[in-house]
């Protein structure tokens, strides 16, 4: 289960079937009295809330970066996940300059064209 704050932004019906970025290995935290279990990965780009996506990627693909070693998945706290250093620009996402990967391309922020972070 996910908390998220893109009601503003997306019906319900648009995230369906969207192979979106989702973060799985952070401590559950209480959002608006409801246990998140994991973030949703999105960029503001302006006014609007863009979710990351991997069209290419078979479901439960792990998003990697070239030549960064993979590490076993550590469960981490919010504020620990946000000191990475990710962001959003002419439509796709990096970490640390390197693109977002997944086995099959590249993981995309569509009209995200002026650099932002990902949250």
């Amino acid at each position: 289960q996910i908390v998220s704050g893109l009601v503003e932004n997306y019906k319900a019906e648009e995230l369906l079937g969207k192979k979106i970025i989702a973060v799985y290995n952070l401590k559950p935290a209480k959002l608006r009295g409801v246990e998140s279990e994991g973030m949703l990965l999105a960029a503001e780009d302006k006014k609007k809330v863009v979710v990351l996506e991997a069209e290419k990627a078979e479901i439960g693909s792990k998003v990697f970066v070239d030549g960064v070693a993979s590490k076993p998945a550590q469960v981490l706290n919010v504020d620990d996940f946000f000191k990475a250093k990710m962001v959003a620009r002419r439509g796709k996402a990096y970490y640390d300059g390197e693109e977002l990967r997944v086995e099959r391309g590249v993981v995309t922020v569509a009209g995200v064209e002026e650099e932002t972070n990902i949250c």
